[in-house]
């Protein structure tokens, strides 16, 4: 500890060594002093919950909480952080919606794009709304928008304070393994979300699979499951979980519907997701398939911390290919799961060409040929 300068240079002291251990681990220290030049410092303010920065290196800017990256304008995190506003409303209509989590503020501009009330977004530390403001204009500036109410606090105790129902709640906290925020991945939490959740409502859940085990990720989603009994799990490394208490439709139209609308069109390309079908490509489980790859599973509560104290464990792991091949042996029925199916055939077609651009040359085969035997010509 004596080794440690406390006024050293802020650019350093917000790296995070240790949230990439392994990919740093194979430079010498002058190497990695090169790295950490390379890194322009744009904001650094240590707040009251967390140290908070925004570095920029090349043409990317990351937004790192307690020196660990948690937000940035990268094309995987910045698809993510979009889809995360943007896939509730895929299933259902929204006019007053909560966002747990500030980061960049993207998740947040892009539900500011759909026709909303009101959007309620809870972030605990008020330095990383200060922060987001250097991801505009990608975020749509959603700190200007009259219909955003920021509310500054612990989102668990906010929600379980208030009395109105929210048509869709969206949950982007940091990761399960830190301490205070592992207690928004419980079945406890989740029941507070449903208990503030219109009838009809959505929760839109995020977790990542990297840095995690297969039993740590069965763990979340089966939590998730016992509340939302009616869950589709989207993408992989990124997962993000839709889960209600009624069944979970997609209607076509209501899709193209929001792919006529140029800003949410512009935004849901931005997230590498051009065609509605290719929204429906990105389902990794269906309902029956989270129920199958759960089963088992034990839960994640209040009064076990499971996540919490079992994701350290794998945290320098990188089992991310292993959880998804377990995923995969339950295909989802994507059709299943769409409403308002006018012609089979064309349907089947268009998801297999979503497939096929994502590179899932397999899942692209199997619908193409089901097209075919719809329709025989």
């Amino acid at each position: 500890l004596i080794a440690l300068d406390p006024s050293g240079e802020p650019v350093m002291k917000s790296f995070g060594i240790y949230s990439g251990a392994n990919a740093y681990s194979r430079y010498e220290l002058s190497e990695l002093r090169d790295i950490v030049a390379r890194h322009k410092l744009l904001y650094y303010r240590d707040g009251p919950t967390a140290s908070v920065a925004v570095q920029q290196i090349e043409r990317f800017r990351l937004l790192k909480i307690n020196g660990k990256t948690d937000a940035s304008n990268g094309p995987g995190d910045k698809a993510t952080q979009l889809l995360l506003g943007h896939l509730p409303f895929m299933a259902r209509e929204g006019t007053r919606v909560a966002v747990i989590g500030w980061g960049s503020g993207m998740t947040a501009g892009a539900v500011l794009r759909h026709p909303v009330e009101r959007v309620d977004a809870f972030e605990i530390e008020p330095a990383v709304v200060e922060a987001s403001k250097f991801f505009e204009p990608d975020n749509g500036k959603p700190l200007e928008d009259e219909r955003l109410h920021l509310v500054m606090g612990d989102a668990r105790n906010e929600l379980r304070r208030g009395t109105e129902p929210y048509d869709i709640i969206i949950s982007e906290p940091s990761n399960p393994w830190i301490t205070g925020v592992s207690n928004l991945f419980t079945r406890d939490f989740f029941e507070i979300a449903r208990a503030r959740l219109a009838p009809d409502g959505i929760v839109c859940q995020w977790f990542h699979l990297y840095g995690m085990s297969e039993e740590s990720t069965r763990t979340l989603i089966a939590t998730f499951r016992e509340v939302f009994p009616n869950t589709v799990a989207f993408r992989d490394r990124d997962l993000i979980l839709i889960g209600s208490p009624s069944p979970v439709g997609f209607s076509l139209e209501r899709l193209e519907a929001l792919y006529e609308i140029d800003e949410i069109r512009e935004s849901l390309t931005a997230a590498e997701m051009r065609y509605p079908t290719d929204l429906l490509a990105s389902m990794t489980l269906d309902a029956n398939g989270t129920a199958a790859f759960t089963e088992g599973a034990r839960l994640n509560t209040d009064d076990n911390m499971f996540l919490e104290l079992r994701a350290p464990r794998s945290l320098y792991r990188d089992a991310v290919e292993p959880i998804v091949s377990s995923m995969r042996r339950y295909p989802p029925d994507v059709m299943a799961h769409v409403e308002d199916v006018a012609v089979e055939s064309e349907v089947r077609r268009e998801l297999a060409a979503s497939y096929f651009t994502a590179e899932r040359l397999e899942r692209a085969l199997v619908e193409i040929e089901r097209s075919v035997e719809a329709e025989p010509t």
